[in-house]
């Protein structure tokens, strides 16, 4: 976006913001609020950006499930992330808070309604985790999230193999809810 056409969608939030305040309803306050952060963070105001998501992840919080609420912590883990990467006198604590939340977010993942979904949370998550430097995590999200798809499973052979035990370390990485956190 430009920065005038940025001005006029923050604008533009801004009064859907208003209007959706006065039925207060959590799913309309969410894509409001949403909606002011994104506009914000195209007008490189990255600190009021990530308030606003604070905001929506609030009310995301009155919201039935857990699929907005996740969604909501991955573009606040994201959010934090480049607002790393853009300030560097703010990067630290800003990459801290972002690698927290996308860490939680995977912790919780196994929570959202199908497995496509919880792929889409994990991919997403370990691209903030891995832009912030923890690449371990990153991999073994992505890992989560390809099994989760069915990719590369191979198709059983004509000979039975000797079943042979999961590690712990791979019945972990593989479980859909399991947290990666040791």
């Amino acid at each position: 976006l430009t920065h005038g056409r940025a001005r006029q969608a923050l604008k533009l939030a801004l009064r859907v913001l208003d209007l959706a305040g006065v039925l207060k309803r959590p799913h309309d306050m969410v894509q409001s609020l949403t909606q002011v952060a994104r506009a914000l963070k195209a007008l490189d105001s990255l600190d009021s950006a990530e308030g606003y998501l604070e905001q929506a992840l609030h009310w995301g919080e009155s919201a039935p499930g857990h699929d907005l609420q996740l969604d909501l912590g991955c573009e606040l883990a994201e959010q934090q992330r480049d607002r790393a990467e853009h300030d560097r006198y703010a990067g630290m604590a800003a990459r801290d808070r972002a690698r927290t939340r996308a860490l939680e977010v995977a912790a919780l993942a196994g929570r959202v309604s199908d497995a496509h979904c919880e792929a889409k949370l994990l991919l997403r998550v370990s691209d903030v985790l891995d832009r912030c430097g923890d690449h371990d995590h990153a991999t073994s999200l992505q890992n989560r999230a390809v099994a989760l798809m069915g990719i590369g499973l191979h198709e059983p052979s004509a000979e039975p193999e000797q079943a042979t035990p999961q590690s712990t370390w791979e019945q972990r990485l593989l479980a859909p809810s399991s947290t990666l956190l040791m």
